[in-house]
């Protein structure tokens, strides 16, 4: 139960803000980050953030390196590196399902068990046609941006020209969650279908669909898939690199294998019309979703996700 401040609380009541989540104000750490697609990490290096931590990325002969300077900088600042690498400057660093992954946190607590399995993609990587992956920035948290994702609702009313508006016979919204993830599942008949879906392959106006959103609270990594019944699936790995409390990187892969071949490379570039929608939105939504409320966050250990 909350409260507002009164009388002499009113002057406590900035001890009390502090108390509570605000987004952005703390990192978690201990967690593996696909920071980079792999063809993007050559022998030039380049530069990331992870809640505003340097990375930068650059490739001796095939192995991918990732360190908190510039290699030509590393003798001279060495003596100016961080916890996030143990004092060696080096970041623990891994190649999988296409990406160059890195270590954010204590480095001797890397392990590769704790990478995130992505069950549509191939662990040794896959050469997918550059239409099939991307970039997309969004103005705000990464945890905003993991909260629109799990709302999974909102494409009906955001994203309704791309997959379909609320007219829907049945919808049925179920969560899951671990300590350290929340799995949103929806189960719809009677969608209506969008002519530009129509136009891809799903061959009635109305189909049954089901979405999967698999959140990785510490990284942002998503895994999402949906599967319109008849029609195809889009499975796709939505990862959400947070840059700082501001900005976050979205480093999506699609990998659609049940759909005629326009739909196979067409449906992907649905990206770069749904990222703006969303980005829209939330950038306007940021300011707030990060704003100190004046009071205490009543949420417990307790709660269940979703409640």
């Amino acid at each position: 139960m909350s409260r507002t401040p009164q009388g002499n609380d009113a002057d406590k009541s900035s001890a009390i803000v502090r108390e509570e989540f605000i987004p952005g104000s703390f990192a978690l750490r201990d967690a593996w980050f696909p920071i980079a697609h792999a063809p993007h990490v050559s022998a030039s290096p380049i530069r990331r953030l992870i809640h505003s931590q340097p990375y930068y990325l650059w490739r001796e002969g095939a192995k991918a390196v990732a360190a908190e300077f510039h290699p030509l900088q590393i003798q001279a600042n060495k003596a100016r590196a961080s916890e996030f690498t143990g004092g060696s400057a080096f970041y623990p660093v891994l190649e999988r399902y296409g990406y160059v992954w890195v270590w954010y946190g204590n480095p001797q607590n890397a392990d590769e068990a704790l990478m995130p399995d992505i069950p549509y993609l191939p662990r040794q990587g896959a050469k997918l046609s550059a239409n099939k992956w991307g970039q997309i920035y969004f103005n705000c948290s990464y945890e905003l941006a993991s909260e629109n994702l799990l709302d999974l609702v909102h494409a009906d009313y955001l994203h309704a020209n791309f997959v379909g508006n609320e007219e829907n016979e049945t919808d049925e919204v179920t969560v899951e969650s671990t300590s350290e993830t929340v799995t949103m599942i929806r189960t719809v008949t009677g969608r209506t279908i969008p002519p530009a879906l129509r136009r891809l392959g799903i061959p009635c106006d109305k189909a049954d669909y089901s979405a999967v959103a698999h959140v990785h609270l510490r990284s942002g990594a998503i895994v999402l898939y949906g599967k319109f019944t008849p029609g195809f699936s889009q499975p796709l790995f939505h990862p959400l690199i947070p840059e700082s409390k501001h900005l976050c990187r979205n480093n999506y892969t699609f990998n659609i294998t049940d759909a005629p071949f326009v739909a196979r490379n067409l449906f992907p570039l649905f990206s770069y019309g749904i990222g703006p929608q969303d980005d829209q939105m939330m950038s306007q939504q940021n300011p707030l979703y990060q704003a100190e409320r004046g009071r205490r966050d009543v949420s417990s250990r307790f709660d269940a996700a979703g409640s």
